[in-house]
């Protein structure tokens, strides 16, 4: 996890800073790259399942500071992405359940975990907000909220409300919108 986060930073951030420098998408191989150590930094987890707390700050860092002013290309994907990874990173992967709610008794542990969870909710919300004000290319910032909803409510880290993509079906949305609406519907 440190190699990855050290070759990241080198590349990426700022010297000494959590902070990204601004994007430069110029070179697809280089971009891949990119995501190619988010993504891996994203499928380490801990004995229980969860992610290391490093990681979700690291992840949320380059969500929230992205700065793509000087790039001529778009970073819809690149945010959509990001996005993607950080609600992969909040969940916890373990099938393990435990079949009472220790929410009176929760350590400071589990209130970390709650607030990851509700920060991803409203990175996931602004997004979604962002792309009804400025659209994103074919809506990429919708789907992937949508898809991000759809995880957290099928590992059940918020609670299932299915009503919320009935809107997104409707035509009027985009295709892939739509599409993605009616996947998070049959999804359980």
């Amino acid at each position: 996890m440190a190699k990855l986060a050290k070759a990241f930073r080198t590349m990426y951030c700022i010297e000494g800073e959590l902070a990204p420098k601004s994007n430069d998408f110029s070179d697809l191989r280089n971009y891949r790259v990119r995501i190619a150590i988010l993504e891996a930094m994203t499928s380490i987890r801990k004995a229980d399942g969860k992610c290391p707390e490093q990681i979700k700050k690291f992840l949320l860092s380059q969500l929230q500071m992205n700065d793509n002013a000087e790039n001529p290309y778009s970073d819809d994907f690149y945010l959509a992405s990001l996005l993607e990874m950080f609600t992969t990173a909040v969940i916890n992967t373990s099938e393990m359940r435990l079949g009472m709610d220790f929410d009176d008794y929760a350590d400071s542990s589990q209130e970390r975990e709650a607030e990851f969870v509700h920060t991803a909710v409203d990175e996931i919300t602004r997004l979604l907000r962002r792309d009804e004000l400025f659209p994103s290319w074919k809506n990429v910032y919708t789907t992937s909220a949508l898809n991000c909803f759809k995880t957290l409510m099928t590992r059940h880290a918020i609670p299932t409300k299915i009503g919320q993509f009935l809107p997104y079906t409707r035509p009027g949305n985009s295709d892939e919108v739509r599409l993605a609406a009616f996947s998070c519907l049959m999804a359980r």
